[in-house]
């Protein structure tokens, strides 16, 4: 069966992709000190800008590839997209570092068109699982794609402590393992099969040009931003919890280690949903998981709750969040223009509220000098998307939707 067959493989896929991307989120800073000199620690904004150009560049991969999608099929836009991250990441593997800021260029453009082809990747797997007529194995499936994201993160981080306490000296080893995985991914990309929702709707569709589409998608720009809201939470509260919460948690007095137990964690509570999900309504883990995010912020922000277990009960909410959240938003968009206006909704989302969750933390915390910054912060995502799913599940833009 085409389904037992795509949530096989996309699983490893997606695993493959979030290692790669994991080696930026721990290896940007000395990549950049050799680049430029001095330590890990030397270019902290440079490190940021090197890591983030790839979400930057999501949005208009989204649009390009989106289109793929929708006109060509979702395995054909998955296929060509592993193609631009192979050669992006064998850039990467090669770049000189010898020429000092021009290292730093050419090692971001690669990051950019990584990310250009990153722009639909997430959508273009979910797609390849959910629109399938087994709608009772969706949920977990899409948990055990969490799952494997998470892995890959995971998998990065304990390479880069590898290399760091057994003192290697060059950080594109790990890289070059990148490099031979996402050969492996391209091959096994190709026994994937179409989705069977794309290929029923294929043959009623006029074949339109490139802006021609773009434009009714966009005419959408309510779906795109309910959209957008319902798929910030899960990644703005990994984020919150990965990177800005470890110097405060006290879990390990070693920021490092602290940063790979609060993923390990993330993996623990994702295995508990993955069960949960095979015998548990989808929709009522997304309100449970709702409810017990707002409840760690408030308990939190009047002082009944400390921070290790305010922690616990944000990843135990936020892996039912960030694994079921697709549910909620998948049938925004007709299946013609499904692959464009998720990826446009869901790489805004990555690239505004989600992925930048610390920055901006940091900014509401300079400007309004709140301690609990990031509370204040996770509670209004949360409230967003509270707010998003009222509207979708009360159909007040969609007509008619399926439920999962």
């Amino acid at each position: 069966m085409s389904l037992s067959k795509n949530s096989l493989i996309i699983p490893i896929t997606h695993f493959i992709e979030r290692y790669d991307i994991g080696l930026f989120v721990f290896f940007s800073p000395t990549i950049v000190a050799e680049c430029l000199g001095g330590n890990g620690n030397s270019y902290p904004l440079l490190s940021f800008f090197l890591f983030s150009v790839a979400y930057l560049a999501r949005p208009l991969g989204a649009v390009v590839f989106g289109y793929i999608g929708d006109k060509f099929g979702r395995k054909n836009c998955f296929l060509l997209s592993i193609y631009l991250i192979l050669l992006s990441t064998a850039a990467v593997c090669f770049a000189p570092t010898s020429l000092g800021v021009t290292s730093i260029i050419i090692i971001a453009i690669a990051r950019f068109f990584q990310g250009l082809a990153s722009g639909t990747e997430l959508i273009s797997a979910l797609l390849l699982i959910s629109e399938t007529k087994k709608d009772e194995k969706i949920p977990s499936d899409l948990v055990l794609l969490r799952l494997s994201a998470t892995a890959g993160l995971l998998c990065a981080g304990l390479i880069f402590l590898l290399f760091n306490t057994a003192g290697y000296a060059s950080w594109r080893y790990p890289f070059y393992l990148g490099l031979a995985l996402n050969i492996f991914n391209l091959l096994i990309r190709h026994k994937l099969t179409e989705s069977e929702e794309f290929l029923e709707a294929k043959e009623g569709m006029v074949f339109e040009s490139f802006f021609s589409h773009l434009k009714k998608v966009l005419s959408q720009f309510r779906e795109i931003i309910l959209c957008l809201l319902l798929s910030a939470l899960g990644p703005g509260l990994f984020y919150t919890t990965t990177v800005y919460l470890p110097e405060i948690s006290g879990i390990s007095s070693d920021l490092l280690n602290a940063k790979l137990l609060i993923i390990t964690y993330w993996i623990v509570a994702t295995v508990m949903i993955y069960f949960a999900s095979r015998t548990i309504d989808s929709r009522k883990i997304i309100y449970v998981s709702v409810s017990l995010i707002a409840s760690a912020c408030i308990l939190q922000l009047t002082g009944l709750l400390s921070i290790k277990p305010t922690l616990y009960m944000l990843i135990a909410g936020g892996s039912g969040i960030f694994a079921l959240s697709y549910i909620t938003y998948k049938n925004l968009f007709s299946v013609e223009k499904r692959q464009t206006g998720l990826s446009i909704g869901v790489s805004l989302g990555q690239a505004t509220l989600g992925g930048n969750a610390p920055f901006l933390i940091s900014l509401i915390y300079n400007i309004y000098a709140a301690q609990n910054a990031w509370c204040i912060f996770v509670l209004a995502l949360c409230t967003l998307f509270a707010a998003s799913l009222y509207i979708v599940e009360n159909k007040v833009l969609m007509p008619t939707r399926k439920s999962i």
